[in-house]
């Protein structure tokens, strides 16, 4: 019980911090060889831990991070 008021906690400062920052966040690019990395290791660990979540989280990191359209 405890675990899930925290992370209902922690949803709501993140959107609460997400809706401040917004402005800012709109002038940032996206790293997608960070974002590719983490996709490799949330896949590892999800493997590891037999985690589906952590397995689907992973490929889609590993999606996001390959997926380079980036116009030049």
């Amino acid at each position: 019980m405890w675990i899930l008021i925290t992370i209902l906690i922690l949803l709501t400062l993140g959107l609460i911090a997400l809706i401040i920052n917004r402005k800012r966040l709109k002038q940032h690019k996206v790293n997608k060889d960070a974002l590719f990395t983490m996709g490799l290791v949330f896949f590892a660990l999800g493997v590891i831990s037999e985690s589906f979540f952590f397995i689907v989280l992973g490929l889609a990191y590993i999606a996001i991070g390959v997926s380079k359209n980036e116009k030049k």
